[in-house]
């Protein structure tokens, strides 16, 4: 008698990506005041949820501790987390963080409603001359989806 395999569950819980970098402002080192942090990699972990405490977006900031504009002689480099979001870290690395998440638009693409609405604005403006109302009924049904999707998007709260 053969014993069955054992089930695997994998609930992929998020994902991260991690690049060498040069040339970035330095960050303050978190344990002493008098130092700061020269990046040479940024790791940046992007979850499929929000963590109660961690957010959704962490960062890791690993480089060669400076001093006075020195380098501390180390063996090798040191690093600090962040966590809670990039609205809490400097705005540098909140648009590195912005620049590789999943979750967020594409910065050349326009908001796909704000382009409809638009472009129903510019076809509707003419067709009545004197009180315009097309558009603003447009407007007010662009309105009714954004809400909707919204609604239909949020996760209910868990107990």
């Amino acid at each position: 008698m053969t014993t069955p395999e054992p089930t695997v569950d994998r609930i992929p819980i998020g994902h991260s990506i991690n690049y060498a970098v040069r040339g970035l402002p330095e960050i303050a080192d978190e344990y002493n005041a008098e130092r700061t942090i020269a990046p040479t990699e940024i790791t940046l972990v992007y979850r499929a949820a929000p963590d109660s405490q961690l957010g959704r977006i962490s960062a890791y900031v690993k480089g060669w501790w400076m001093q006075d504009g020195k380098r501390i002689p180390m063996d090798k480099p040191v690093g600090r987390w962040l966590y809670g979001g990039p609205d809490s870290w400097p705005a540098w690395l909140a648009a590195e963080a912005q620049l590789h998440d999943p979750d967020a638009p594409p910065a050349d693409s326009p908001d796909p409603l704000r382009a409809y609405v638009a472009e129903l604005d510019d076809r509707l403006s003419g067709c009545c001359q004197e009180c315009n109302a097309c558009a603003a009924i447009a407007r007010d049904l662009a309105a009714e989806m954004r809400t909707e999707a919204t609604e239909a998007t949020e996760v209910p709260p868990t107990a």
